[in-house]
């Protein structure tokens, strides 16, 4: 069983209101969150990640700032690397660089790249990520691998980088590979049908599957030399109905996605009921897989401002 630690909690989002913006990501620091983090999709209009991110340094001081995550099977990691490395300079070292392999057929086909299978995926991802760890910190690179052929590639900035990498996934040879590299492994269900949908999703995001994923995360860094307990532990909320009176909210929610309540209070991509439930129930995730950093998908202002209180301020310090 892991041991007891503080859970650092962060918020993640699509976009933010134009007219509002700079106002919410400061409140979102003052209120205690970690980070502020944006998803990477081509079928959602959404904000870019990299230039959001960059305006959002630009008005904040100690809130870190993350992709959650990039789809490195539809970006080029030269440019990628030096997007991520003038966004750690910019935020202070604020920065948390997700990567991912890609997984939604959907954003492939709306970018007109072809959809590989998972493992040549996950072999370009890799590959990606030792380039662009190059690029940050050496005068000259010269690289040719499987999926990328460069040549004299000059240090992306004038002095070296360390970005925080955060890699996400579901299955092992993902979260291996976030063992052996990573900084944060983001656990998430797996995504077989090459769409997105929590509904499909909740079989593989019980305690008992995340407990698998966080040993195979363990096994990844054990090959590699690495202390497992170095390497912090994610997962994201996906929906969240919090509050000291949403039984009823909790039992519509159940009845519109056919989604159980029992099965809810198995899953991390669900956060239900109470302030005391909610830390309870954190707990429980921290005891049986080792979780210390949780992000909530966009789950509106008024949870914010209770979670915050409820959640975030009771188990920051725990």
């Amino acid at each position: 069983m892991a041991g007891v630690h503080g859970i650092r909690f962060g918020l993640h989002f699509w976009d933010l209101p134009s007219a509002s913006w700079i106002e919410q990501v400061r409140r979102y620091e003052q209120l205690g969150f970690s980070s502020i983090t944006f998803t990477d999709h081509q079928v959602v209009p959404q904000w870019e990640p990299t230039a959001a991110l960059a305006a959002v340094a630009a008005v904040t001081e100690s809130i870190r700032l993350g992709t959650l995550v990039l789809d490195m099977g539809l970006r080029n990691p030269v440019l990628t690397a030096k997007a991520a490395a003038t966004l750690e300079v910019l935020s202070n070292g604020r920065l948390e660089l997700g990567l991912g392999a890609g997984y939604v057929a959907q954003n492939f086909a709306a970018s007109g790249v072809s959809f590989e299978r998972a493992g040549d995926r996950i072999a370009r991802l890799e590959e990606g990520l030792s380039l662009m760890r190059r690029l940050w910190s050496e005068p000259s690179t010269t690289m040719h691998g499987r999926f990328f052929d460069v040549s004299d590639a000059p240090m992306v900035l004038g002095e070296p980088v360390t970005p925080t990498v955060l890699i996400g996934g579901g299955g092992p040879k993902m979260m291996n590979l976030g063992g052996r590299l990573a900084d944060i492994v983001s656990m998430i269900p797996r995504q077989a049908t090459g769409e997105w949908s929590v509904e499909a999703s909740v079989e593989d995001s019980t305690l008992e599957r995340m407990a698998d994923k966080a040993r195979w995360v363990r096994e990844g860094a054990e090959q590699a030399g690495r202390d497992p307990s170095e390497v912090e532990l994610h997962t994201m909320v996906a929906r969240s109905i919090v509050g000291d009176d949403v039984d009823e909210a909790i039992a519509k929610e159940s009845a519109d996605t056919d989604v159980p309540v029992t099965a809810m209070e198995d899953s991390t991509l669900y956060l239900t009921g109470p302030g005391p439930r909610i830390r309870d129930r954190l707990r429980e995730w921290q005891a049986r897989t080792g979780l210390r950093y949780i992000s909530i998908f966009d789950p509106g202002e008024d949870q914010i401002e209770y979670l915050a209180k409820e959640v975030v301020a009771p188990l920051r310090e725990a």
